[in-house]
């Protein structure tokens, strides 16, 4: 299922700001809204063909950025200055921050992996080691995560650094041919 995410595509266009704020917001509430839909008794479609407790997110970018925070790596401090600065003074993102409780509190266990294509924030310090511990589901052995990097020194490709310090991850790097 593809998202079509509110103030963030060509038709209708918002501030960048509301897409650092809703991204991951909006997957989890599409996931709420896929679980319901599934459960026997709907009436819709989606019953029994869907687990909404074992689910897999996929973005590119910054789908990428709001799968991962989706799925338990909170936002640095950093993208709260960055954010605060873009809307004067506003910090309403610090809620999904990894030191925030009620970011903690948020944790979805259904995400069980994580397909993350260069996800957006590296080179803004938007993640940081902290914040991609939160990546709880990792630890299991039955799951697999993979996260694809693209090849720079200050791009995206620091996250998978970062992140296998602390656990098991897949890298696939590539590089596009010109």
């Amino acid at each position: 299922m593809a998202i079509d995410h509110m103030e963030s595509t060509y038709n209708d266009a918002g501030g960048f700001q509301s897409t650092l704020l809703n991204r991951s917001r909006d997957i989890l509430f599409v996931l709420n809204q896929i679980a319901e839909l599934s459960k026997s008794g709907s009436n819709n479609f989606l019953v029994g063909l869907v687990d909404a407790n074992n689910t897999a997110l996929i973005g590119y970018s910054m789908g990428g950025y709001g799968v991962l925070n989706a799925a338990g790596a909170g936002y640095s401090p950093n993208l709260v200055t960055m954010f605060s600065a873009m809307t004067g003074g506003n910090k309403a993102i610090e809620v999904l921050c990894i030191n925030n409780p009620i970011y903690k509190a948020m944790y979805d266990n259904r995400i069980k992996a994580v397909v993350a294509f260069a996800p957006w924030g590296m080179q803004r310090n938007i993640w940081d080691s902290e914040g991609l511990k939160g990546l709880k589901f990792l630890y299991s052995l039955l799951q697999a995560v993979l996260m694809t990097y693209q090849v720079t020194k200050k791009g995206t490709r620091g996250n998978f650094r970062r992140g296998c310090q602390y656990r098991p991850l897949f890298a696939y790097i590539y590089q596009c041919q010109t």
